[in-house]
Protein backbone atom coordinates (compact mmCIF):
# COMPACT_ATOMS: atom_id res chain seq x y z
CA UNK A 1 0.00 0.00 0.00
CA UNK A 2 1.70 3.54 -0.80
CA UNK A 3 2.03 6.00 1.55
CA UNK A 4 0.62 9.85 0.76
CA UNK A 5 1.00 12.59 2.85
CA UNK A 6 -0.66 16.24 1.68
CA UNK A 7 0.49 19.06 1.60
CA UNK A 8 -1.89 21.64 2.62
CA UNK A 9 -3.86 20.45 6.27
CA UNK A 10 -7.21 23.47 5.13
CA UNK A 11 -10.18 23.10 3.14
CA UNK A 12 -8.72 21.83 0.47
CA UNK A 13 -6.52 19.99 1.72
CA UNK A 14 -8.93 18.34 4.19
CA UNK A 15 -11.34 17.22 1.02
CA UNK A 16 -8.96 15.74 -0.87
CA UNK A 17 -8.45 13.16 2.29
CA UNK A 18 -11.52 12.18 1.51
CA UNK A 19 -10.66 11.72 -2.34
CA UNK A 20 -8.44 8.89 -1.62
CA UNK A 21 -8.39 5.24 -2.72
CA UNK A 22 -8.52 2.80 -0.26
CA UNK A 23 -5.26 1.40 -1.94
CA UNK A 24 -3.65 4.23 -0.32
CA UNK A 25 -2.84 5.06 3.01
CA UNK A 26 -2.50 8.83 4.15
CA UNK A 27 -0.14 8.90 6.77
CA UNK A 28 -0.32 12.49 7.58
CA UNK A 29 -0.35 16.31 6.66
CA UNK A 30 1.61 18.68 6.32
CA UNK A 31 1.38 22.50 6.96
CA UNK A 32 3.25 25.33 7.42
CA UNK A 33 0.41 27.12 10.01
CA UNK A 34 2.42 26.30 13.56
CA UNK A 35 -1.17 26.45 15.47
CA UNK A 36 -2.17 23.47 12.88
CA UNK A 37 0.91 21.44 13.47
CA UNK A 38 0.31 19.10 16.81
CA UNK A 39 -3.29 18.44 15.77
CA UNK A 40 -5.16 15.85 13.75
CA UNK A 41 -7.63 15.78 10.82
CA UNK A 42 -9.72 12.73 11.23
CA UNK A 43 -7.31 11.11 13.10
CA UNK A 44 -4.79 11.93 10.68
CA UNK A 45 -1.67 13.81 12.36
CA UNK A 46 -0.58 17.31 11.03
CA UNK A 47 2.88 18.02 11.09
CA UNK A 48 5.44 20.62 9.63
CA UNK A 49 6.84 20.45 6.65
CA UNK A 50 10.14 18.68 7.74
CA UNK A 51 8.74 16.35 9.94
CA UNK A 52 6.58 15.21 7.18
CA UNK A 53 9.04 14.70 4.97
CA UNK A 54 10.95 12.16 7.25
CA UNK A 55 8.19 9.66 7.10
CA UNK A 56 9.23 8.88 3.59
CA UNK A 57 6.07 9.08 1.80
CA UNK A 58 6.02 7.68 -1.98
CA UNK A 59 3.83 10.91 -2.94
CA UNK A 60 2.99 14.28 -1.36
CA UNK A 61 -0.81 15.68 -2.67
CA UNK A 62 -0.75 19.41 -2.86
CA UNK A 63 -3.49 20.68 -1.14
CA UNK A 64 -3.97 23.62 -3.24
CA UNK A 65 -5.29 24.41 -7.11
CA UNK A 66 -3.55 27.59 -7.96
CA UNK A 67 -0.37 27.04 -10.10
CA UNK A 68 1.32 29.88 -8.41
CA UNK A 69 1.15 28.33 -4.55
CA UNK A 70 1.47 25.17 -6.02
CA UNK A 71 4.99 26.08 -7.26
CA UNK A 72 5.89 27.66 -3.91
CA UNK A 73 5.33 24.17 -2.58
CA UNK A 74 7.13 22.03 -5.01
CA UNK A 75 9.94 24.28 -4.16
CA UNK A 76 9.74 24.21 -0.19
CA UNK A 77 9.45 20.15 -0.35
CA UNK A 78 12.31 19.89 -2.69
CA UNK A 79 14.36 22.42 -0.50
CA UNK A 80 14.00 20.33 2.35
CA UNK A 81 15.35 17.78 0.94
CA UNK A 82 11.83 15.66 -0.58
CA UNK A 83 12.91 13.58 -3.81
CA UNK A 84 9.49 11.38 -3.81
CA UNK A 85 6.94 12.42 -6.44
CA UNK A 86 4.78 15.53 -5.92
CA UNK A 87 1.34 15.64 -7.32
CA UNK A 88 -0.34 19.21 -8.52
CA UNK A 89 -4.04 19.07 -8.20
CA UNK A 90 -4.18 21.09 -11.65
CA UNK A 91 -6.13 18.12 -13.31
CA UNK A 92 -9.07 18.76 -10.58
CA UNK A 93 -10.22 21.59 -13.13
CA UNK A 94 -11.61 19.15 -15.28
CA UNK A 95 -13.91 17.80 -12.63
CA UNK A 96 -16.85 19.58 -10.83
CA UNK A 97 -18.13 17.32 -8.15
CA UNK A 98 -20.85 19.86 -7.35
CA UNK A 99 -21.99 19.79 -10.83
CA UNK A 100 -22.14 16.14 -10.98
CA UNK A 101 -24.01 15.85 -8.14
CA UNK A 102 -26.73 18.48 -9.26
CA UNK A 103 -26.71 17.07 -12.99
CA UNK A 104 -27.68 13.19 -11.37
CA UNK A 105 -30.50 14.74 -9.31
CA UNK A 106 -31.73 17.05 -12.07
CA UNK A 107 -32.21 13.80 -14.44
CA UNK A 108 -34.26 11.90 -11.38
CA UNK A 109 -36.28 15.12 -10.85
CA UNK A 110 -36.89 15.42 -14.63
CA UNK A 111 -38.27 12.13 -14.76
CA UNK A 112 -39.88 12.46 -11.74
CA UNK A 113 -41.49 15.60 -12.91
CA UNK A 114 -41.56 17.24 -9.67
CA UNK A 115 -43.69 20.81 -9.89
CA UNK A 116 -42.20 24.23 -9.47
CA UNK A 117 -39.13 26.92 -10.28
CA UNK A 118 -35.09 26.88 -9.41
CA UNK A 119 -33.56 29.27 -8.38
CA UNK A 120 -29.84 30.43 -7.00
CA UNK A 121 -28.64 32.76 -4.39
CA UNK A 122 -25.36 34.06 -5.30
CA UNK A 123 -24.98 33.76 -8.64
CA UNK A 124 -21.66 36.26 -9.34
CA UNK A 125 -20.09 35.51 -12.73
CA UNK A 126 -23.58 33.06 -13.51
CA UNK A 127 -21.52 29.66 -14.47
CA UNK A 128 -23.55 27.79 -12.14
CA UNK A 129 -26.88 29.42 -12.96
CA UNK A 130 -26.18 28.75 -16.54
CA UNK A 131 -25.89 25.00 -15.88
CA UNK A 132 -29.31 24.85 -14.04
CA UNK A 133 -30.47 26.94 -16.88
CA UNK A 134 -29.19 23.84 -19.11
CA UNK A 135 -30.33 21.38 -16.74
CA UNK A 136 -34.23 22.75 -16.82
CA UNK A 137 -34.76 24.26 -20.00
CA UNK A 138 -38.28 24.22 -18.98
CA UNK A 139 -38.12 25.60 -15.33
CA UNK A 140 -38.17 29.30 -14.59
CA UNK A 141 -34.75 30.32 -13.13
CA UNK A 142 -34.90 32.87 -10.59
CA UNK A 143 -31.15 34.39 -10.04
CA UNK A 144 -30.83 36.97 -7.01
CA UNK A 145 -27.94 38.64 -6.56
CA UNK A 146 -26.46 42.15 -5.25
CA UNK A 147 -24.40 42.44 -8.42
CA UNK A 148 -22.52 44.69 -6.71
CA UNK A 149 -20.78 42.66 -3.99
CA UNK A 150 -20.89 42.06 -0.86
CA UNK A 151 -23.50 44.69 1.43
CA UNK A 152 -22.03 46.25 4.79
CA UNK A 153 -25.13 44.97 6.52
CA UNK A 154 -24.04 41.23 5.96
CA UNK A 155 -20.32 42.35 6.61
CA UNK A 156 -20.69 43.48 9.80
CA UNK A 157 -21.91 40.55 10.90
CA UNK A 158 -19.62 38.43 9.68
CA UNK A 159 -16.91 40.62 11.31
CA UNK A 160 -18.97 40.22 15.02
CA UNK A 161 -18.95 36.95 14.58
CA UNK A 162 -15.90 35.90 12.80
CA UNK A 163 -17.25 34.10 10.41
CA UNK A 164 -15.29 35.19 7.82
CA UNK A 165 -12.75 38.12 6.52
CA UNK A 166 -15.30 39.42 3.94
CA UNK A 167 -14.74 42.93 2.28
CA UNK A 168 -17.78 45.13 1.53
CA UNK A 169 -17.80 45.25 -2.68
CA UNK A 170 -16.34 41.61 -2.79
CA UNK A 171 -17.63 39.99 -5.66
CA UNK A 172 -18.55 42.70 -7.61
CA UNK A 173 -17.27 42.45 -10.84
CA UNK A 174 -20.22 40.85 -12.62
CA UNK A 175 -23.93 41.92 -13.96
CA UNK A 176 -26.76 40.90 -15.23
CA UNK A 177 -25.29 41.22 -18.87
CA UNK A 178 -22.55 38.77 -18.39
CA UNK A 179 -24.76 36.38 -16.61
CA UNK A 180 -27.36 36.14 -19.29
CA UNK A 181 -24.82 36.15 -22.28
CA UNK A 182 -24.39 32.53 -20.48
CA UNK A 183 -27.65 31.37 -21.12
CA UNK A 184 -29.22 28.94 -22.89
CA UNK A 185 -32.55 29.62 -22.22
CA UNK A 186 -32.28 33.60 -20.95
CA UNK A 187 -36.19 33.95 -22.00
CA UNK A 188 -36.78 31.69 -18.68
CA UNK A 189 -34.51 33.77 -16.56
CA UNK A 190 -35.65 35.78 -14.04
CA UNK A 191 -33.08 38.25 -12.13
CA UNK A 192 -33.55 40.39 -8.39
CA UNK A 193 -30.49 42.56 -8.10
CA UNK A 194 -30.18 43.92 -4.55
CA UNK A 195 -30.25 43.01 -1.09
CA UNK A 196 -32.27 39.54 -0.57
CA UNK A 197 -34.13 40.52 2.08
CA UNK A 198 -36.15 43.14 -0.69
CA UNK A 199 -35.41 41.37 -3.57
CA UNK A 200 -37.22 38.05 -2.41
CA UNK A 201 -40.13 40.34 -1.23
CA UNK A 202 -40.73 40.48 -4.78
CA UNK A 203 -41.03 37.37 -6.14
CA UNK A 204 -44.08 36.08 -6.82
CA UNK A 205 -43.00 32.26 -7.47
CA UNK A 206 -44.52 30.06 -4.70
CA UNK A 207 -43.11 25.97 -5.63
CA UNK A 208 -39.04 25.11 -5.97
CA UNK A 209 -37.68 22.22 -6.52
CA UNK A 210 -34.09 22.60 -6.41
CA UNK A 211 -32.49 25.65 -5.15
CA UNK A 212 -28.83 26.85 -5.10
CA UNK A 213 -27.43 28.33 -1.77
CA UNK A 214 -24.15 30.27 -2.76
CA UNK A 215 -24.32 33.59 -0.62
CA UNK A 216 -20.93 33.05 0.78
CA UNK A 217 -21.97 34.82 3.90
CA UNK A 218 -24.03 34.27 7.04
CA UNK A 219 -26.96 36.40 7.19
CA UNK A 220 -27.93 35.95 3.13
CA UNK A 221 -27.42 32.17 3.80
CA UNK A 222 -29.95 32.42 6.52
CA UNK A 223 -32.58 34.31 4.86
CA UNK A 224 -32.25 32.18 1.70
CA UNK A 225 -33.16 29.37 4.28
CA UNK A 226 -36.04 31.02 5.81
CA UNK A 227 -37.36 32.03 2.49
CA UNK A 228 -36.81 28.62 0.10
CA UNK A 229 -37.43 25.88 2.50
CA UNK A 230 -41.42 26.95 2.92
CA UNK A 231 -41.59 27.20 -0.93
CA UNK A 232 -39.82 23.83 -1.23
CA UNK A 233 -41.92 20.61 -2.62
CA UNK A 234 -41.30 17.18 -1.55
CA UNK A 235 -38.46 15.90 -2.26
CA UNK A 236 -36.59 19.26 -3.31
CA UNK A 237 -33.06 20.07 -3.01
CA UNK A 238 -31.17 22.99 -1.35
CA UNK A 239 -28.02 22.73 -2.51
CA UNK A 240 -25.67 25.10 -0.46
CA UNK A 241 -22.05 25.61 -1.10
CA UNK A 242 -19.07 26.53 1.01
CA UNK A 243 -21.00 24.51 3.91
CA UNK A 244 -17.25 23.17 5.01
CA UNK A 245 -15.85 26.07 3.84
CA UNK A 246 -12.68 27.49 5.96
CA UNK A 247 -13.14 30.55 4.64
CA UNK A 248 -16.48 31.13 5.31
CA UNK A 249 -17.34 29.82 8.49
CA UNK A 250 -20.62 31.29 8.31
CA UNK A 251 -22.79 29.37 6.00
CA UNK A 252 -22.27 26.19 8.32
CA UNK A 253 -23.25 28.16 11.23
CA UNK A 254 -26.58 29.42 8.99
CA UNK A 255 -27.13 26.04 8.16
CA UNK A 256 -26.96 23.98 11.49
CA UNK A 257 -28.61 26.68 13.08
CA UNK A 258 -31.59 26.41 10.70
CA UNK A 259 -31.73 22.80 10.81
CA UNK A 260 -31.24 22.37 14.26
CA UNK A 261 -34.15 24.46 14.80
CA UNK A 262 -36.38 22.12 13.36
CA UNK A 263 -35.48 19.79 14.98
CA UNK A 264 -35.74 21.56 18.07
CA UNK A 265 -39.31 21.82 17.16
CA UNK A 266 -39.90 18.42 16.17
CA UNK A 267 -40.30 18.68 12.36
CA UNK A 268 -37.43 16.58 10.83
CA UNK A 269 -38.12 16.80 7.41
CA UNK A 270 -35.08 17.18 5.81
CA UNK A 271 -31.87 14.65 4.96
CA UNK A 272 -28.19 15.84 4.84
CA UNK A 273 -25.83 14.81 2.05
CA UNK A 274 -22.31 15.92 2.40
CA UNK A 275 -20.82 16.11 -1.41
CA UNK A 276 -16.93 15.63 -1.29
CA UNK A 277 -15.84 18.92 -3.50
CA UNK A 278 -13.59 21.00 -3.12
CA UNK A 279 -15.24 23.36 -1.28
CA UNK A 280 -17.77 20.80 1.20
CA UNK A 281 -21.11 21.47 -0.33
CA UNK A 282 -23.75 19.81 1.13
CA UNK A 283 -27.51 18.69 -0.25
CA UNK A 284 -30.39 19.38 1.40
CA UNK A 285 -33.66 17.28 0.56
CA UNK A 286 -36.93 17.88 1.68
CA UNK A 287 -38.09 14.41 2.89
Amino acid sequence: MSEIAIFGAGQIGSMLANLIKSSFNLICFADNYEPKQGTKINDVPVFSVKQAIEFNPEYFLLGVIDDERSLAMEKQLQFEGYTGKIIRLNEMNFFDIRLAMARLYAKEMNANNLPGDIAELGVYLGDFAAELNKMFPERKLHLFDTFAGFIPEDVEIEIQGKYSKAVVGDFSDTNTKIVLDKMNYPQNVIFYKGDFLMTSATCLADVFFFVSLDADLYNPTKQGLDFFWPKLVKNGVILVHDYQSGQFKGVKKAVDEFLDGRVADGIEDFCKIPICDMHGSLLIVKT
